[in-house]
């Protein structure tokens, strides 16, 4: 049977027992009322019916250190809080997952021992032609179970074995999980070995080789018929070919940067035009970029539905689609959907230096260290709430300011997540503010939303080198390698080692020994870290294999990826969607 038609049958399968979440894509049993890594409600729902099916949300901690104060600061525009409308829910029933069972077939029980010669048992020959006919549909239903089953499987890519595809198997992987033990001539790298999405091009424009995992039922992949779902790192061909230098996964597609620093590649799912073009979705074509003869793509970085490219002259270009509980935000009254890049226009003489996007807004930061936003404010992620009038024009820089009494205080970095924001001022203050729904603004409490930036005091004694925002927790790493973690810890997010459903306050990561991290990513429940050795680790939510472990589990501290691809490689980079992972690296 042709692959695809293999795959159509395993999907009509699978949407029999389960409903796909119209909002991330995943699927869930269809006893579940919300979708498992998104809280969307299932088509057809009420409030009411969500409600009334949920178990009581558990208690929050209780915290001594009363509500960080901060300190001085003022706030434009205005932190005045608005009325909450967000679709979150503090309260998330898990699914369990079924497992597997491997073992021989019911009929089993029903073959037993020749017996001895010498007995001779009597046996009645009439007996024998009903007990077939009564066992045959038995072995019938058996067999049609288990070709059932065969069918309801994703079918896997072997990089060894051309297009060979073979199905899901644990084992299939024991050379990969043995790989690791092999690697040899490493030595520990330096900072500026290791690249991220905000380290600029100009800085850093190596070409690497790029790898892929996790699902690709959307073709985030981007192996079209040869893969739909990777559990170990695969190469992906066509993107390496291209000299990629940078790499940004957004919710279901992919975005990569040439080594020339002039041209852009897109992949993936494109129904709300985040790949910034047309054509063919699963293999990484062009994406249209209007630059100078002179400019050139410093920065790439991508949302849940849209992507961002800062150039040489400090412009900001953007695509896709931004939207709220309400529905989309339009870039004008008649566009509501983005297809090609277009400029954002800031006020006159403003050079941006930085960006990054959260799953619904975008964060600009310029040099003189004025930080702009635009999107969804929903829960305070931009500190002001638009009026709804404005909505249909959001997708307009508004400025943000941060003063201690008068005077203004710079913003040295920032991070966007889910639905909050992390900034690092240049006096060495951390702020956090937007969703507070599961405590990943880490201020020791627990809440709808933030609309003031608060202050995490935890940081005042500590250099902050990056941060990592995930739909609903925080990393955060500092410069002497410590990483910490604050917010949902249902799939195990946070790393901790520990069964506590959410941490209100930041909390060390447990590190393997010995492993000093370089660089931290992050999926929307999953993270991802780099060592100074080049070695990749993932951990939180793995239901779709985007951890690179070869198993559809979670894994609730740090997983080293071992593939026997990656044997003589160093990773460099690492970026996560809603369901899959990409990896950067290099020969050693």
């Amino acid at each position: 049977m042709p692959f695809n038609e293999e795959f159509l049958k395993s999907l009509k399968a699978k949407q029999t027992t389960q409903w796909q979440c119209p909002r991330c894509y995943s699927y869930n049993d269809n006893s579940l009322l919300e979708c498992r890594a998104c809280d969307e409600k299932k088509p057809g729902v009420t409030d009411e019916q969500v409600k009334a099916s949920k178990r009581p949300a558990p208690a929050p901690m209780e915290v001594e250190d009363k509500k960080p104060k901060v300190g001085g600061f003022v706030f434009t525009p205005s932190s005045t809080p608005a009325a909450s409308t967000s679709i979150f829910n503090a309260a998330f029933n898990k699914p369990a997952v079924s497992a597997f069972k491997f073992g021989v077939g019911p009929n089993a029980a029903s073959v037993s021992v020749a017996p001895k010669a010498e007995e001779k048992p009597k046996v009645e020959e009439k007996s024998e032609e009903p007990k077939k006919e009564k066992e045959e549909p038995k072995a019938k239903e058996e067999k049609e179970s288990k070709e059932e089953d065969a069918d309801s499987d994703y079918m896997k890519y072997d990089s060894d074995e051309g297009d060979a595809h073979v199905e899901i198997q644990e084992q299939d992987y024991s050379e990969d999980e043995k790989a690791v033990d092999v690697m040899k001539n490493r030595v520990a790298i330096s900072c500026n070995d290791c690249v991220t999405s905000r380290t600029p091009l100009s800085e850093s424009h190596e070409k690497y080789d790029v790898y892929v995992f996790g699902s690709g039922d959307c073709g985030q992949l981007g192996m079209r018929d040869k893969c739909l779902q990777a559990g170990k790192p695969l190469l992906q061909e066509e993107a390496t070919a291209l000299k990629t230098s940078r790499i940004a996964c957004g919710g279901l597609f992919n975005v990569v940067v040439a080594s020339d620093r002039k041209h852009l590649f897109s992949w993936g799912c494109n129904d709300e035009c985040q790949l910034g073009r047309e054509g063919e979705e699963e293999t990484p074509l062009p994406v249209p970029l209007a630059l100078e003869a002179d400019e050139t793509i410093e920065q790439l970085i991508t949302g849940s539905c849209h992507a961002a490219v800062r150039t040489s002259q400090g412009r900001v270009f953007c695509w896709g689609t931004y939207r709220d509980s309400k529905g989309i935000l339009g870039w004008s009254n008649d566009v509501k959907k983005q297809a090609t890049p277009t400029a954002i226009h800031f006020p006159r003489g403003v050079a941006i230096a930085d960006v990054c996007c959260g799953e619904n807004h975008t964060l600009a930061l310029a040099k003189d260290g004025a930080l702009y936003g635009w999107g969804s404010d929903e829960q305070g992620q931009l500190v002001f709430h638009m009026p709804e009038a404005m909505k249909k024009r959001a997708l307009v820089p508004h400025a943000i300011c941060f003063r201690e009494g008068r005077k203004r205080v710079p913003v040295k970095k920032m991070w966007a997540g889910g639905m909050h924001s992390l900034v690092l001022l240049e006096n060495g203050h951390v702020m956090t503010f937007g969703l507070n729904n599961w405590g990943q603004l880490g201020n020791g409490e627990r809440n709808e939303e933030v609309n003031a930036p608060t202050h995490v005091a935890f940081f005042d004694d500590k250099a902050v080198k990056q941060a990592a925002l995930l739909q609903h927790a925080t990393l955060v790493l500092c410069e002497d390698g410590q990483l910490y973690s604050a917010g949902r810890n249902s799939y195990g997010q946070l790393g901790r080692k520990t069964e506590e459903e959410f941490g209100l306050k930041f909390a060390p990561v447990a590190l393997p020994e010995g492993v000093k991290v370089q660089q931290i990513a992050c999926g929307n429940h999953h993270c991802i870290a780099i060592d100074e050795l080049g070695f990749a680790y993932t951990w939180g939510f793995g239901d779709m294999e985007q951890l690179g472990n070869g198993k559809y589990e979670d894994e609730a501290t740090m997983y080293r990826v071992k593939a026997k691809v990656l044997t003589d490689k160093r990773v460099v980079m690492a970026d996560g969607g809603a369901q899959h992972t990409a990896l950067l690296a290099k020969k050693l």
